[in-house]
């Protein structure tokens, strides 16, 4: 009890001294102790540390060359059409193996889309039935 009342006549006399420390303590607190967070730009609403940002600025990266190769896969098939479309029209014979393998790539870029589409079908619906096994209903 004695070291108790020293203590505390101590911070009595020294009061900017204990003002100080405590402030540098909380400082300290906070530059260590919190990490840095900022808004997702995925429009999750969420908050995300540098690491977090990191991954997902890849996997944006990853999706913006999935994008391209499908509009790579596009022009080309698109240059083809209109190259054949040229030759039919100049009198030339058309070249059916080149016209159905643009078909199949035609087929293909639809599977593909129609496939990311219900991907995120799926993922919306996983995520509302999680949402639901999660839910614990109104207390009362």
């Amino acid at each position: 009890m004695d070291k108790l009342k020293n203590i505390w006549r101590w911070i009595k006399h020294n009061p900017w001294v204990c003002s100080v420390m405590l402030l540098l303590l909380l400082l300290l607190f906070w530059a260590f102790g919190c990490e840095p967070k900022a808004q997702s730009p995925s429009g999750t609403g969420q908050r995300i540390t540098r690491s977090e940002l990191k991954i997902e600025i890849a996997a944006f990266v990853s999706r913006a060359e999935q994008a391209d190769v499908v509009l790579a896969k596009q022009e080309k098939l698109r240059k083809l059409l209109l190259e054949q479309g040229l030759i039919l029209a100049h009198g030339g014979v058309i070249n059916w193996y080149s016209l159905a393998t643009s078909a199949m790539s035609i087929l293909g870029v639809g599977a593909v889309l129609d496939n990311r589409r219900k991907d995120g079908k799926i993922k919306i619906q996983k995520e509302n039935i999680k949402q639901l096994a999660n839910y614990v209903g109104p207390s009362g």
